[in-house]
């Protein structure tokens, strides 16, 4: 799912302003966090792409994006076992998926 609208809103008591505010905020931050991971994969440790792949999952698990939050976490898991290579290879991925769910967030303000 890319995101749950329905569950962020009945977690925050209705207030449909907050969450687009929320959704706007994090269509602007998932790209920028994006290309830090881009950063963090050109080079050879695996520790900043640990630390940036939770960072996004976090923002993902606040907006209830599971596809995007599990696409983190297959990542941040890899760099965690010092897989340079595997976590590398989930990069394209991560990016369409971060892609995907920043125009779905963008979307939902004619909702």
């Amino acid at each position: 799912m890319l995101f749950d609208k329905e569950q962020l809103l009945d977690d925050i008591g209705g207030d449909d302003e907050l969450v687009q505010k929320i959704f706007d905020s994090a269509a602007a931050e998932i790209p920028k966090e994006v290309e830090k991971l881009i950063v963090c994969c050109a080079g050879s440790d695996t520790e900043p792409i640990r630390l940036q792949a939770h960072g996004l999952k976090g923002i993902a698990a606040d907006l209830y994006a599971s596809d995007l939050r599990e696409i983190c976490a297959k990542m941040e898991a890899a760099a965690k076992e010092c897989n340079l290579e595997r976590a590398v290879a989930l990069l394209p991925e991560l990016e369409q998926v971060a892609r995907m769910t920043v125009e779905a967030l963008n979307c939902s303000k004619s909702k």
